[in-house]
């Protein structure tokens, strides 16, 4: 086995089962840079199908499904594939109690909800896949540079990267602030 056969074969394969294409370019393209093998369905049927196929080392699984729902593929992939030690993710939009609950005794060993925070996502992620600490902790600190990277670029495309634009802007600010047209505003946050 060559070097980067060794690589791969060490990456850990997680298969992402969503019905939105927006959600399954979104997970795939935040968990790629951070070294993991990706596999994506878009049905439940799909997805008990690469499990048999690809047999990957964690599912993140879509509770809400059109035809079969995440309950139903994971009742499939804890009775039919005797993949028990299979860990399985449900990450939802319903930040329903009870539909965590019922995931729960269904057999699922997490549950997220949608938006999916990254930095939790990858704690869990580590915590299904019996990761080291010295692992959880680079992709902590992958998280965090990448996070200032997407950061600095969404910002560098507004123009506040160049010095121009940011000295404008804080001529702008000033000149409001002396002006009265800045006022602040408070919302509410209620759990």
């Amino acid at each position: 086995m060559d070097a980067s056969n060794i690589a791969s074969a060490a990456r850990p394969r997680l298969l992402i089962v969503d019905d939105e294409p927006a959600n399954l370019e979104m997970l795939s393209r935040r968990l790629s840079v951070r070294g993991f093998q990706l596999l994506t369905a878009p049905s439940g049927p799909a997805a008990l199908s690469l499990i048999k196929e690809a047999r990957p080392d964690l599912v993140l699984l879509d509770l809400m499904m059109p035809g079969m729902s995440g309950m139903e593929t994971l009742s499939h992939i804890r009775e039919r594939i005797s993949s028990s030690e299979l860990p399985v993710i449900m990450v939802t939009a319903n930040n329903d109690r009870s539909a965590m609950l019922d995931a729960i005794r269904g057999g699922a060993n997490d549950f997220l909800t949608k938006p999916v925070d990254l930095e939790v996502l990858l704690a869990r992620v580590a915590v299904q896949l019996n990761m080291g600490a010295a692992f959880r902790k680079a992709i902590a600190d992958h998280a965090r540079i990448q996070r200032r990277l997407d950061t600095r670029t969404r910002l560098e495309r507004l123009g506040y990267g160049s010095a121009d634009k940011r000295v404008y802007y804080m001529t702008e600010l000033l000149n409001g602030l002396r002006n009265g047209e800045v006022k602040l505003f408070y919302q509410p946050q209620i759990n």
